[in-house]
């Protein structure tokens, strides 16, 4: 398995193609709009609600008009894919749509679903938390799926990252924050196989791919602020980092670039490569381990409200960590913690491996981690050597 698959917690597994990949436009329906309640359609296999056109892909011509998800794309933004067993232009495409909904309680929900019976775009809008007593979206697996070592910044103002598969961006807290420590409202997008298991999809690797995916999320975060009624808009990125790749570890007294994280002996083996996220952002992410197989991965979260995703997990997690300014908890699968610094607040997580999670290696390196990352962002003097 690919460290990319294990990344993403294999939520979405996916092959990488070998060579240049030959690209096919992929044809959508046209979507007709002015539905009853906002509501269209249920999950693919069900049948869609009024107000829900399916075309066959080569009955309607391709143009600016209609947009689809909130008005956000048209047929001529729509992505690029590689020609593979299973993509074909023939086949029924469709349009799921569940307009932005703005409530109290769970802030706003959306989605939209793109498919042509092979293959499929889902686009997410809503606040991943796991704060308890809000359990409607789980940080938790959200962060494991979108803030992953294959991920590039998209840049700009905004948070958001990118990578081949899936991408993620964060909408202004001037279009919808009502108050302080909030989570941010996140447009995430994720191409897979329609069955959900995408053993047989195959994303291009490439950069234009990569920079076709972040202005996409970035169109899609557009609509969500114009039905919101904001008046601004984001830029649309006009190139991404180069895509980051595994190579062994040069420096064994700097793991993952962190000067002063080392791993103890028994680790080192099993801690041979590092892959680290592209780009200059707010989220830090290495992956270490052998080749593509991970063993461990760091995350380091500096802005506030997207720290804000992991707080109720650095709460809920077996091992409790106290001290003058942090809290978390530890597992053989997650570690999560919380610090305060001169910027505000920061998350310090690492991840085991998602199928054989080590308590040995977990319980050796977590300490050896947050110690030296604090030290490095400017939140040290930090030491677990006196918590219980």
């Amino acid at each position: 398995m690919s460290s990319d698959d294990q990344d993403a917690e294999h939520t979405q597994d996916a092959k990488e193609p070998q060579g240049d990949s030959q690209k096919a436009l992929w044809r959508v329906l046209r979507h007709r709009r002015g539905l009853a309640g906002g509501i269209v359609g249920g999950l693919t296999g069900v049948l869609l609600g009024a107000g829900v056109v399916a075309w066959q892909a080569d009955t309607f011509p391709l143009g600016p008009d209609p947009k689809v998800c909130w008005g956000s794309l048209s047929a001529d933004e729509l992505p690029t894919r590689t020609e593979h067993s299973g993509w074909d232009r023939g086949l029924d495409a469709s349009v799921e749509e569940l307009t932005p909904r703005w409530t109290t309680f769970d802030g706003i929900t959306a989605h939209c679903r793109i498919s042509d019976g092979s293959q499929k775009v889902d686009i997410r809008v809503g606040e991943p938390h796991s704060s308890p007593g809000r359990p409607r979206a789980d940080g938790t697996s959200w962060s494991r799926e979108f803030l992953t070592s294959n991920m590039s910044w998209i840049g700009g103002d905004t948070p958001g990252m990118v990578a081949p598969q899936r991408a993620w961006i964060a909408i202004p807290e001037t279009c919808y924050r009502t108050g302080d420590n909030e989570p941010p409202v996140i447009v995430d997008i994720s191409l897979s196989a329609l069955d959900g298991e995408g053993t047989d999809y195959s994303p291009p690797q490439d950069d234009d791919h990569r920079l076709w995916l972040a202005q996409t999320v970035t169109r899609l975060a557009n609509g969500v602020m114009a039905d919101r009624g904001c008046a601004d808009r984001i830029a649309l990125p006009d190139t991404v980092p180069e895509r980051p790749s595994h190579h062994p570890v040069d420096d064994a007294g700097s793991l993952c670039g962190i000067d002063g994280l080392t791993a103890t002996e028994d680790a080192a083996p099993v801690l041979a490569t590092q892959r680290i996220s592209a780009g200059e952002g707010p989220v830090r992410v290495c992956a270490l381990g052998v080749g593509g197989t991970k063993s461990l991965s760091t995350m380091t979260i500096e802005a506030p409200a997207l720290a804000a995703i992991l707080r109720g997990a650095a709460s809920s997690l077996g091992k409790r960590v106290y001290g003058d300014n942090f809290y978390g908890g530890m597992s053989a699968s997650l570690s999560v913690l919380h610090v305060t610094c001169g910027t505000g607040e920061v998350a310090l997580v690492m991840r085991g491996s998602w199928n054989h999670p080590d308590p040995a290696l977990m319980e050796d390196m977590f300490p050896r981690y947050v110690t030296a990352e604090a030290d490095r962002i400017g939140c040290g003097p930090l030491s677990l050597d006196d918590t219980d």
